[in-house]
């Protein structure tokens, strides 16, 4: 089964916690997506509801395979590192975002 949705669901919520405007984190969603689901035409969208985004979306993404699972660790890493700053916002939701997913978070900012 797709997961594409989960996956942009994932990063629109990780891209809202680390910008102030809509421009940067639609340009860090942009980022990610790239690297997660290079043909994709999905755009960005602020959530309104992440806990509950997050809710539906990581049991399926836990589902992934190892090679997924490290594709997806890629494109949370250039969505949160785009900018060049990375924010205690954004690393606080990327640790739980790879928690639940059970994968580990490499050093952040490097």
């Amino acid at each position: 089964p797709s997961v594409g949705g989960e996956i942009a669901a994932v990063l629109c919520v990780l891209a809202s916690q680390g910008h102030a405007s809509a421009d940067a984190a639609a340009a860090a969603f942009r980022v990610g997506l790239a690297i997660a689901l290079p043909d994709s035409t999905m755009t960005y969208h602020a959530p309104s509801d992440w806990p509950a985004l997050l809710d539906e979306a990581l049991p399926r993404l836990n589902e992934l395979t190892p090679d997924g699972k490290e594709r997806l660790l890629r494109a949370l890493l250039a969505t949160v590192e785009h900018d060049g700053e990375v924010t205690l916002t954004e690393a606080e939701a990327l640790r739980a975002i790879c928690a639940c997913l059970h994968i580990p978070v490499p050093p952040l900012g490097q």
